[in-house]
């Protein structure tokens, strides 16, 4: 059976361009624990082997917190009194027909949710012209509210 020439054990890892070293091996093996947990294991297990300067990608990305959003006042007590839009993408895969985006309305009181799905975000205007078209027609009530996020493709001043 030949030998390795090098003396440094290997480690295999399941990813290309891992940076697994001995010290940080029981990090990835035990599901990226955190450093109180690795100690106290070592405290049991002396082989287990602890890197206090590593710092892991995966953890810090995992474990990001988003900003919470604030607590709205705003009772809505029938439906279409505020509705939500939202634009979703580019999407990373389009799909079969060629959509890029879509358009997500939820209406506030009843939960209920719309996808669109659009080729552009130049289509947004004139869907959100549709679907208060659709409003009037099927549910006999106007749209009272409209929140979106301040993107451009849903200023509409004359709206």
């Amino acid at each position: 059976m030949p030998t390795s020439s090098c003396s440094k054990p290997h480690y295999f890892a399941a990813f290309i361009n891992c940076n697994i070293t001995k010290k940080t091996l029981w990090h990835y093996r035990l599901q990226h624990s955190s450093l109180q947990r690795l100690h106290v294991l070592r405290k049991q297990y002396s082989f287990i082997t602890v890197d206090t300067h590593h710092v892991c990608d995966t953890c810090s990305r995992a474990k990001q917190r988003k900003l919470s959003f604030t607590l709205s006042n705003t009772v809505t007590s029938s439906i279409f009194d505020l509705v939500h839009f939202d634009i979703w993408g580019p999407c990373s895969i389009i799909s079969m027909q060629g959509f890029h985006y879509f358009l997500t309305i939820v209406d506030d009181y009843s939960c209920y949710t719309w996808v669109i799905m659009l080729h552009n975000k130049s289509e947004v205007r004139q869907h959100i012209t549709n679907f208060t078209i659709f409003d009037q027609n099927n549910f006999k009530t106007n749209i009272k509210t409209i929140r979106t996020v301040n993107y451009v493709e849903f200023a509409m001043s004359n709206f």
